[in-house]
Parts: C-alpha cells; sequence; structure tokens
C-alpha cells in the first residue's frame, strides 16, 4: 500500500514539474488612471485563456502576469491590454528599477 501511495506521489509531482516548465513571468508597464482601469485589466487578463495569475499595482503602473508561454506569448498580452485603450509595453531589464 505505501509503494502504491509512493508512486502515485511521484507521479503526480512528475506531473506538476512537466506543466510548470511552461510557465513564464513578465511586467508590463501600463498607464493606468484610476483603480477602475487597474480592475478593467485584471479582469480581461484572468479571463484570457493562458493567464494563470495577474497582480497590477496602481501605483507602480504595472502587471505582472504569469503565463503558458505555449498557449500564449508576450506580445499578445501586451496586445491585449493596449486594445482595452491602454499604453502598455513590455518592462525590459533597462526599465526595470
Amino acid at each position: 500500500m505505501k509503494k502504491i501511495l509512493l508512486l502515485t506521489v511521484c507521479t503526480l509531482l512528475l506531473t506538476i514539474s512537466v506543466f510548470a516548465a511552461n510557465l513564464k513571468k513578465i511586467e508590463v508597464n501600463v498607464s493606468m488612471h484610476c483603480k477602475s482601469c487597474q480592475n478593467n485589466i485584471e479582469k480581461t487578463l484572468k479571463s484570457t485563456e493562458g493567464i494563470k495569475k495577474t497582480k497590477t499595482n496602481f501605483k507602480e503602473q504595472i502587471v505582472k502576469i504569469e503565463f503558458d508561454s505555449d498557449i500564449i506569448k508576450e506580445e499578445k498580452i501586451v496586445k491585449i491590454i493596449n486594445d482595452l485603450g491602454y499604453k502598455a509595453s513590455l518592462k525590459t531589464t533597462e526599465n526595470k528599477k
């Protein structure tokens, strides 16, 4: 019984690690004017296939996004935000604080 349980746990951990290998994290600069802007961006991104987590910081004008790069690309995420009417750009190492 212990061997079966151990084998099941090992299989589950291996499966999780395989799927997690495709997750990427990015930061996007976004021109938000109010908390409503922040909520609109978060709601849209959270309902987008491939996006796993979002954290929007209105004060810093940044959206942190965790996504599956096999499903959606960085450029598409930035385009989605721009299509909402906000000015968005990928935060690069040169413009990170």
